[in-house]
């Protein structure tokens, strides 16, 4: 809180959903699930992947974010929805070289894509 009482998260380190777990899992080499959002990373996370997201959204990715995927082998699944898309497209762009490998899975049946909040995870899941 700032001392006029406002909220800001200035000079706050970020850092990904489920690090341990994330951390964890690059160490035993194993598959990494970046999502668009908690909801989505705690669904995968429920059936037996390791699974992440981060503050704000695919288009509020951080470079500083780079340094925990060191060496992970990395799939992307964005929502079915433009700006999520772009955004998970840029993420792969900066993790190209931190990243043992690197996927963008596009899940099926999920409808027509949508300017936005298209469907997700949870909704492929459910």
């Amino acid at each position: 809180m700032t001392p006029d009482g406002k909220l800001s998260l200035d000079g706050v380190e970020r850092v990904p959903y489920r690090l341990l777990e994330l951390l964890e899992g690059i160490k035993d080499s194993q598959l990494i699930l970046l999502l668009e959002g908690e909801k989505d990373a705690d669904m995968a996370a429920e059936m037996g992947f390791v699974a992440t997201t981060f503050l704000g959204g695919a288009g509020k990715w951080r470079s500083e974010y780079l340094e925990y995927f060191k060496d992970a082998d990395v799939v992307l699944i964005p929502d079915n929805d433009q700006p999520v898309i772009k955004g998970m497209q840029n993420i792969a762009e900066q993790l190209h070289g931190t990243v043992n490998s690197i996927k963008i899975l596009e899940l099926p049946d999920l409808g027509e894509r949508k300017e936005k909040h298209g469907k997700d995870f949870s909704d492929w899941a459910d």
